[in-house]
């Protein structure tokens, strides 16, 4: 009987054992928590992946700590109601391609050649575009610059002479008689 009871606890733990590898590596699985929400290891990847092709340094800790940022972002702007509209995303995702000199049908084609989702872009420009509207919602009330005050510096910059260069042909430079 202790035979049996040992083999059984013997096949239990190898069992376990070969499923905690394939556990860990389940893209689907959360790696942090964000006010509820989970950032999940397919994400992490994803947005590695996006940064490469973007050109930015693509480490897991930069990574993890961008989709943070992006999770905090929209809890900021639900917080204050501010929801992103299908045609404000639309703009801003011609917005962000076109730094690329392609349009958002071509960016997006040209991130899943890379093997980046589409959905991955759109989350990056949502949560942008949200976290301008957040910045729009806590500063506007605070800027108070009047009419008159535009006019005033508008003035002050088109009377302002920007001198960009000065050519040795004029200069005047004095010399004594007898020195020219």
């Amino acid at each position: 009987m202790r035979h049996i009871l040992s083999g059984i606890a013997l096949v239990a733990s190898l069992l376990i054992g070969a499923a905690a590898p394939a556990a860990a590596q389940n893209p689907f699985e959360p790696i942090v928590y964000v006010n509820d929400k989970a950032v999940t290891r397919y994400e992490l990847q994803q947005r590695m992946r996006f940064m490469e092709v973007l050109g930015s340094p693509a480490d897991t800790a930069t990574a993890e700590q961008a989709l943070i940022d992006d999770r905090l972002r929209m809890f900021a702007a639900g917080q204050l109601g501010i929801e992103v509209t299908d045609e404000g995303l639309q703009a801003g995702l011609e917005e962000f391609a076109s730094r690329a000199g392609l349009s958002a049908a071509e960016f997006t084609a040209a991130l899943e050649r890379a093997g980046v989702e589409p959905q991955v872009y759109r989350d990056f420009v949502t949560a942008g575009i949200a976290w301008r509207g957040v910045i729009r919602a806590r500063l506007l009330p605070q800027v108070d610059v009047s009419d008159a005050e535009v006019d005033q510096e508008l003035k002050r910059q088109v009377e302002t002479p920007i001198v960009t260069r000065v050519l040795l042909s004029e200069l005047i430079i004095p010399a004594p008689e007898g020195q020219e």
